[in-house]
């Protein structure tokens, strides 16, 4: 069923407050559930399922799918849409947020589905990091301005922390847009689905709090050197003099600011720094 056949069958009117964008081209869903690759074998969890015109592809094709959905109204609307699909879904009436996704996957590596309500993708974002070592891959609808920090170059204004710590937990690779006519309201950006493949292998050798706070730091005033930036380390205390000794040590250049470094140059700071 065609997505506003379903909105004028259950009186269903978008809310604003939860982001809600439904997907109104069946060209988009069909991109999005062939970018998921999905097989009779997987295991699948949709976040954001809203009328299950994305769900009802994925659950065609796979083993078993979660689909979490926060609005309670939508997921009377999902039992009724999807009742020939009962003994293979499971639909969840909460936020991605207050999902633990371990309890979900148990010993299953699982993939993850979503067109994500943008006013939390951050959120959701570090909430997948956390549940990485249950998840496959993740095939995600994001707003763009988000997509281009995600994949963004040192040296540029649009790198920051969010890139750094994303791209050391995943690799990241944009699959393609989607004009905002392709949704029902239409937002007022352009959208970008992305697929994010986390690492099952971290560097053993580095502590990840540690890592975490340290791109925190440098990050937090960017017009700063690194070496005063490296002062506001909340974990460790740092002066001026020990934080030039720590650059020197890494052989970074103390005068650059945190935009300026690669991920390499964060992870050798943390060998360094936790020496101390």
């Amino acid at each position: 069923m065609k997505t506003f056949e379903i909105l004028r069958k259950h009186n269903i009117h978008p809310k604003k407050r939860l982001g809600q964008n439904f997907i109104i081209d069946n060209n988009i869903i069909d991109k999005i559930y062939r970018a998921a690759e999905i097989n009779d074998s997987d295991y699948i969890l949709e976040i954001g399922a809203g009328l299950g015109t994305l769900t009802e592809q994925l659950v065609k094709k796979c083993f078993y799918l979660w689909a979490v959905e926060c609005d309670k109204k939508l997921c009377d609307v999902l039992n009724q849409e999807l009742i020939n699909y009962s003994s293979k879904i499971d639909i969840i009436p909460h936020s991605i947020l207050d999902v633990d996704i371990s309890k979900i996957a148990k010993e299953r590596k699982i993939k993850v589905c979503g067109n994500v309500p943008y006013y939390i993708t951050t959120k959701i974002l570090f909430h997948l990091v956390e549940y990485r070592d249950y998840i496959d891959y993740a095939v995600l609808t994001i707003q763009k301005e988000l997509a281009e920090r995600l994949l963004a170059s040192p040296g540029t204004k649009t790198y920051g922390r969010l890139t750094v710590s994303l791209r050391f937990f995943a690799t990241l690779d944009k699959l393609f847009e989607i004009k905002p006519n392709s949704f029902f309201p239409a937002p007022d950006v352009t959208s970008v689905v992305i697929k994010l493949k986390f690492r099952h292998i971290l560097p053993q050798d580095i502590n990840i709090t540690l890592f975490s706070n340290i791109v925190e730091a440098l990050f937090q005033e960017r017009r700063k050197n690194i070496q005063n930036s490296l002062c506001l380390l909340k974990s460790k205390r740092i002066t001026k003099e020990l934080a030039k000794e720590i650059l020197d040590g890494c052989e970074i250049d103390r005068k650059k600011r945190a935009e300026q470094l690669m991920l390499k140059d964060f992870l050798a700071l943390t060998r360094f720094i936790s020496k101390y």
